[in-house]
């Protein structure tokens, strides 16, 4: 990714996380220690998956990802 368009390590723990079995809130949890209830954890996991970022990475991890 170009200079300023990094993901922050925890976005990136996220989505190798979230690709692991494409659960975002488990996936948010287990980054995110800190959030207990699943319902701030989906929504979280919701908006950070919306981000433009956290999508371009993802696609990219899947696009390179051996089948």
């Amino acid at each position: 990714m170009p200079k300023g368009k990094e993901l922050t390590p925890k976005q990136k723990a996220f989505c190798d996380e979230y690709l692991t079995d494409l659960n975002g809130t488990r996936a948010y949890k287990e980054v995110y220690r800190n959030v207990k209830n699943d319902a701030t954890a989906a929504a979280a996991a919701s908006r950070l998956l919306k981000n433009v970022k956290v999508k371009a990475y993802i696609a990219c991890l899947l696009y390179t990802s051996p089948s």
